[in-house]
């Protein structure tokens, strides 16, 4: 058997197998500088990445703490409803006092009210503007 005819090396003019894989090497780094390139835009860009997650993070941290206040809150409230069902007189006082009841037996007797606020005066300018 004659090597020209059944080998490897045809008369094809391809050259040398590292040659062949060049292009292949080539495109495979492209492909990595590429994705590289790819994911750090990712990473540093406003809408995505690290300025996202701190973003989040501080979110995340304002909520928490949102929450704390929320709790406290409702531990603060259920004591006054545990304390107004306890007794009914505390029950009836804060009814009378937000709703300003006042039994028939009972005088009321009112302070001098505050005078009603005066109206700005318009400065001459912008009086005859009109």
């Amino acid at each position: 058997m004659d090597r020209s005819t059944t080998g490897r090396e045809g008369s094809s003019g391809s050259g040398s197998p590292s040659a062949k894989r060049a292009p292949a090497r080539t495109l495979a780094w492209a492909l990595v500088a590429f994705g590289s390139a790819a994911i750090l835009v990712g990473v540093v860009s406003p809408r995505g990445g690290l300025p996202a997650i701190q973003r989040l993070k501080r979110d995340v941290e304002r909520l928490e703490q949102r929450q704390r206040v929320l709790r406290a809150q409702n531990a603060e409230m259920r004591s006054r409803i545990r304390s107004l069902e306890r007794a009914p007189e505390a029950l009836e006082w804060q009814a009378r006092a937000k709703l300003h009841w006042v039994r028939e037996s009972e005088r009321v007797y009112r302070g001098p009210q505050e005078p009603p606020q005066a109206v700005p005066q318009v400065a001459d300018g912008a009086a005859s503007m009109r």
